[in-house]
């Protein structure tokens, strides 16, 4: 069926994705692929209803969409076959394939289920092909994208607006969140990692930002209880504190990344040097971002400079708290590939990656930067451009 004028892709679209993954399918000889997982879902399908999208390999085969629920809506969502599902025995799915699955998220209770119903060859992970796949971003997307950069860009202006010596932790975030709503935010922050929950993004203030947290990220903090040990909490904010703010937009499930550094009254000396080294370190990385980059090159030229600059030590992190990169891709999950770290990944046209350079001062908090690029021919171009240095406020 066709799609309607507001569906978040077109049906030409929609085809094409799966077409590509039919593709990669019959090049690792898989026979068909079985999507569940909701991003990838939205991504092949177009809907976040509950379902399974059955991929056979091989072009011009056609995919069904299987519904646990809701029936109608997924059908009015998706341009794909349709048919009711209760339990995988109770569609027709032919058996003994080698199947593909999305095993680095999907539940043991669901593989499980798909040998006892269908009896497969075997069941293999196509996880790589799906997010190497949605890594290179179409024009669609990259709308979506600039759209979800802008909402951050008017959440880190109400902030500024609204920051005052005294002011707490949690009431910037309400004003910080309460504009991204405004601008068309939806709420949710996706993450591809295991038991990773974030609601719209991370904000601490000074030492607080210092303490390291079960989150893999340069940010730390407190947060406002044990039970979401980080984002803000009931901390007031004082003169000379940097307050970081880590917010992502989400325009039509896609995500953005930008950070900005605001202070009452100014930075004092270790952390204004802090935080010129990690602008230095940035204006550097994003000239040299472009297709056929090595992402480990990059990375490692990062941590030349920061022991060059002298903050090496605080750098992405402290001691055994510091992250093994020093940006990702985005796009309908934060930690999309590629992942900016030591690896001998190459960067291609398509990709967009958040970089951000930080560092950690033991008492005194986290300065730094980030921003989302889209990797193109003639190199990388900001979906934001706001300016990096530290947003002071009169004390």
């Amino acid at each position: 069926m066709a799609l309607a004028s507001d569906a978040p892709f077109a049906e030409a679209e929609l085809r094409g994705r799966v077409a590509q993954l039919q593709r990669a399918l019959a090049e690792r000889q898989v026979d068909a692929a079985l999507i569940g997982h909701p991003v990838d879902l939205y991504y092949y399908a177009g809907t976040t209803q509950q379902c399974w999208l059955w991929v056979p390999s091989g072009e011009g085969t056609a995919p069904t969409l299987l519904v646990r629920r809701v029936l109608e809506r997924a059908g009015a969502e998706c341009p794909f076959a349709v048919e009711p599902m209760t339990s995988f025995s109770s569609v027709s799915l032919p058996q003994g394939l080698t199947i593909g699955m999305e095993l680095d998220v999907l539940p043991v209770q669901y593989e499980r289920k798909v040998r006892s119903a269908l009896a497969p060859r075997d069941i293999v992970d196509v996880s790589d092909l799906v997010r190497t796949q949605r890594s290179v971003k179409s024009a669609t997307e990259l709308r979506y994208l600039r759209g979800a950069a802008a909402q951050t860009v008017a959440a880190l202006q109400a902030a500024k607006e609204a920051l005052h010596a005294g002011i707490a932790e949690r009431d910037i975030a309400i004003v910080v969140e309460s504009a991204l709503r405004r601008a068309g935010h939806l709420g949710p922050v996706r993450f591809r990692g295991w038991d990773v929950l974030v609601h719209f993004g991370h904000l601490g203030s000074g030492a607080g930002t210092a303490q390291g947290t079960c989150l893999d990220s340069a940010n730390g903090g407190w947060g406002s209880h044990v039970a979401v040990p980080y984002g803000p909490g009931l901390r007031t904010i004082g003169v000379g504190e940097p307050l970081l703010i880590d917010y992502a937009g989400n325009c039509a499930g896609y995500v953005s990344d930008c950070a900005r550094v605001l202070v009452v009254g100014g930075l004092p000396p270790p952390l204004a040097e802090a935080h010129d080294a990690c602008l230095q370190i940035y204006a550097e990385l994003r000239t040299i971002l472009r297709p056929g980059l090595v992402v480990g090159d990059l990375y490692r030229r990062a941590h030349t400079l920061a022991e060059e600059l002298g903050i090496a030590a605080g750098f992405m992190g402290i001691g055994g708290e510091k992250v093994r990169f020093l940006g990702h891709g985005i796009g309908l999950e934060v930690d999309e590939l590629p992942v900016l770290m030591d690896a001998p990944t190459q960067l291609v046209a398509g990709n967009v990656v958040a970089l951000e350079p930080k560092c950690t001062l033991r008492g005194l908090g986290t300065v730094g930067t980030e921003d989302s690029f889209v990797i193109t021919a003639e190199g990388a171009q900001p979906l934001t451009t706001l300016p990096n240095t530290p947003w002071v406020v009169p004390a």
